[in-house]
């Protein structure tokens, strides 16, 4: 459908005449349909006609369109006129809002970074998240600085970090079934592993952090428009951190199921930055980037072996300091940093230029720009590493979470490098995904010939790590191996469901 652009008042008339509750189960439905039909872009024919004559134009439904949606229907649900709504009209206002006018907040690329992170993370692949983030927060040993995440998300929540993605399952399991349901769903559930989890102080207390009733999720859309007042439709979507609706009659509701499975995951990093870090002072932020820099190198051995994967090497006087993890082949290896710092929320919505390019400088141009020496020190055997035979190792810089879009980031770091008289030269700026993703395919081929591979080609630049492995994978008729991850992810859900077969429809899409 090629509507012309709509001002944001308007979009918000077209969603209040409607029933806000018939459109935020509509909406859930659609976005299960989504997902259970492995689809981030659903196009919806619609028939009308011109002049007599009849012509289909496509709905473009996206579940970012559909949150947006969800969202405006409960920040007005005061002024809501009670009309009936079928999927049809909740398709069409999804597909309008991406018709909605761009507030002037700098043109150029600065637009193409919000579009970008607006609805990027709505096409995240949600299998690996649950194990990637109980691992990271959990089963890591960061020495410094000493905190115990567990205890303190405990002390703050109410709940252990485990049984907090447990309960977030059973609140997505139960989206699976039916857009809206009870508290007896829960707490009444027949599997055994679950009961305990599922006692109503429990349910409770998930409900303080993940939920949100009407006017209190009215309030927190009323706050980000405050704290953003010229971001328009960029402002921050209350839905990602309180992706569970309570209805007015108290049934349970979850709008777009996938965003449940971020909150239980992605949102506990917020909750812990909330209970910890001051303006002065950054433990958690600190902690975590060491647990983040461990899980890559559990992620590299797993699949690698231990004798291959080296940790950060300190050598020489004064004391240097290697890249965070190093893969060595019979020829060819891999000199890898992990950064766990991402585009602040507040920026990532109004993207003003200068505050990016502090982002991008602090959190990956200085990274690569010292990587060149780190190569140099290990291939001459200053480092102290094995790299007899070795001739190139390939640089990577793997981020926690990908900043979008890829290439154009990796282009303002070269910029950025440029201006202190730094070539930067190829690097593969990948996210944790993708290195996921990589490790899972050393069962075909070693990583260090597969990035060398795709940096090779400046054409293959637009695309992820993750998305060239694919390609590659069609052109070698190769499938994929099992999941480095699997195991782990097995294992979680075993916990929960055991061997009974009960709750197949747990695990995320």
């Amino acid at each position: 459908m090629t509507d012309p652009m709509i001002r944001l008042g308007r979009f918000r008339t077209q969603v209040q005449q409607y029933d806000p509750v018939e459109v935020i189960l509509k909406c859930a439905a659609v976005s299960h349909y989504m997902d259970k039909n492995d689809k981030t872009l659903l196009q919806e024919p619609f028939t009308d006609s011109v002049a007599g004559f009849p012509r289909t134009q496509f709905a473009m439904v996206t579940h970012h369109g559909l949150a947006a949606t969800v969202r405006t229907a409960i920040r007005n649900y005061h002024w809501a006129r009670g009309g009936s709504v079928s999927a049809k009209d909740i398709m069409a206002l999804a597909n309008n809002w991406n018709n909605v006018e761009d507030p002037f907040l700098g043109s150029g690329i600065m637009t193409l970074i919000r579009v970008a992170y607006e609805q990027f993370p709505y096409q995240d692949q949600l299998v690996d998240l649950i194990p990637r983030y109980l691992m990271i927060l959990t089963e890591t040993k960061p020495h410094t600085p000493a905190l115990d995440v567990p205890g303190v998300f405990h002390s703050k929540t109410g709940l252990g970090i485990e049984e907090f993605m447990k309960i977030g399952l059973a609140f997505y399991s139960g989206s699976l079934v039916s857009p809206s349901f009870a508290r007896g769903f829960l707490e009444g559930t027949k599997v055994e592993k679950l009961k305990p989890l599922l006692a109503p102080e429990k349910i409770d207390a998930f409900l303080r952090v993940a939920a949100a009733d009407f006017p209190t999720f009215r309030d927190l859309c009323l706050r980000e428009e405050k704290e953003a007042p010229e971001a328009g439709k960029w402002t921050f979507n209350s839905l990602v951190s309180r992706p569970v609706v309570i209805l007015p009659d108290g049934r349970f509701c979850v709008p777009i199921p996938r965003l449940l499975v971020h909150r239980i995951t992605k949102g506990i990093y917020y909750d812990m930055v909330e209970a910890l870090d001051t303006d002065a002072h950054h433990p958690f932020t600190d902690w975590f980037g060491h647990a983040f820099e461990e899980y890559g190198g559990i992620v590299l051995q797993t699949a690698l072996g231990e004798s291959n994967v080296y940790p950060e090497p300190a050598y020489g006087s004064p004391e240097k300091h290697g890249p965070d993890w190093t893969v060595l082949g019979q020829d060819i290896g891999l000199a890898m940093e992990f950064r766990s710092s991402r585009l602040p929320k507040m920026v990532r919505t109004t993207t003003q230029r200068d505050e990016v390019m502090n982002s991008v400088r602090r959190g990956l141009a200085q990274t690569v720009r010292r990587l060149p020496a780190k190569i140099r020190d290990i291939l001459d055997g200053r480092a102290g590493l094995s790299a007899s035979g070795v001739t190139e190792l390939v640089p990577a810089v793997v981020t926690l979470e990908e900043w979008y879009p890829g290439a154009l980031i990796a282009d303002l770091v070269r910029a950025e490098l440029s201006k202190e008289g730094v070539v930067a030269g190829r690097f593969q700026l990948m996210s944790i995904r993708d290195l996921e993703w990589l490790a899972t395919w050393a069962q075909r081929e070693h990583p260090a010939v597969v990035l060398r591979d795709k940096l090779s080609d400046p054409a293959l630049d637009d695309l992820s790590v993750s998305q060239y492995l694919r390609k590659r994978a069609d052109e070698k008729g190769l499938s994929f191996p099992r999941r480095v991850l699997k195991d782990r992810a097995s294992a979680f859900f075993d916990e929960i469901i055991g061997s009974d077969g009960q709750g197949d429809h747990i695990e995320p899409q």
